[in-house]
């Protein structure tokens, strides 16, 4: 080694002046690392800005759409007629016309199913928030990020009441978009690599995340 050749005081003095004369660019490649982190933060930070101002804004015209076509479809007279058979065709069409919609069900005042455009069977929303809500309400409901209760995939819901002619519930139109909008806008953004979307519920749920992850399953 070099220094273990040099004798005497002159090699601290030696070896502080080596250290002292690459200090400058020491300090400098600091100095642009740390500029970089910062540049990489402010950038991350007014994408995750631009990213949150686009989900508020899709979902603020998703919602002005479900309820214009929410209220067409309570004056169709299948559907204020409870024609469960009539009700489930024309679902399944208007699905065709509207990606954006995950499925569409008319239920009665229990919560059953009279018809739908991807359930069958014994199915009951009870216990859901905006079945509840849309009949206390009497008017156009938003729900709740949820696992669907038929397609078993993350939506956010929304309801609205058939209401008689005495303006009392009789039926209620439900609905939902699905979540998958998120992660094409996500996908979209600039991100550094690792990053992720994720939304839980009310309860602190996950109910989505993208990407998604084996090790970090839905529902907990």
């Amino acid at each position: 080694m070099l220094f273990n050749k040099l004798k005497g005081t002159i090699r601290k003095p030696l070896a502080v002046h080596i250290v002292l004369s690459a200090l400058p660019e020491i300090l400098l490649l600091l100095g642009i690392g740390l500029l970089h982190i910062n540049t990489a933060a402010n950038e991350s930070t007014e994408e995750l800005q631009h990213f949150a101002h686009d989900m508020a804004d899709t979902q603020a015209k998703t919602t002005a759409s479900v309820k214009l076509l929410l209220q067409t479809l309570a004056k169709v007279p299948e559907v204020r007629s409870g024609n469960g058979p009539a009700c489930s065709a024309f679902f399944v069409s208007l699905l065709r016309e509207n990606s954006s919609l995950a499925t569409i069900h008319l239920v009665d005042l229990k919560g059953d199913l009279i018809g739908s455009a991807s359930a069958t069977g014994q199915v009951n929303f009870a216990h859901t928030k905006h079945f509840r809500d849309a009949i206390a309400e009497r008017t156009f409901v938003t729900g709740e990020f949820l696992v669907g209760v038929t397609l078993k995939v993350p939506v956010f819901t929304f309801g609205y009441p058939i209401l008689d002619d005495k303006g009392a519930p009789r039926s209620v139109l439900l609905t939902s978009i699905r979540l998958d909008s998120f992660g094409e806008q996500f996908k979209r953004m600039r991100f550094p690599e690792s990053s992720f979307v994720g939304v839980a519920d009310h309860n602190g749920l996950r109910i989505y995340r993208h990407p998604s992850l084996a090790t970090l399953p839905l529902g907990v």
